[in-house]
């Protein structure tokens, strides 16, 4: 089921749809509104854009930290089963 989420940053809205259950929209929503005033209140000088730029830009840092942390576990997972043949 499509859920549609009003996001509101700063002075602007940002209306986007979903197709996930409902608690997982709420905390997007969520921690997108954390991140948000949190940047905005370090750096009170800043736009609606250049805070959310940085908030793409940590969003992209981490999940590629995730994807080299899963390669490793992949490739020591795969290490572990070959040594119990």
């Amino acid at each position: 089921m499509k859920r549609t989420l009003v996001l509101k940053l700063g002075d602007k809205s940002y209306e986007l749809s979903a197709d996930v259950p409902e608690e997982f929209v709420l905390a997007v929503v969520n921690r997108i509104q954390n991140q948000f005033t949190q940047i905005k209140n370090s750096s009170s000088d800043a736009s609606v854009d250049e805070v959310l730029v940085v908030m793409l830009a940590n969003s992209v840092l981490n999940e590629i930290q995730y994807e080299e942390t899963i390669s490793k576990l992949t490739n020591k997972l795969r290490s572990f089963m070959t040594n119990k043949r």
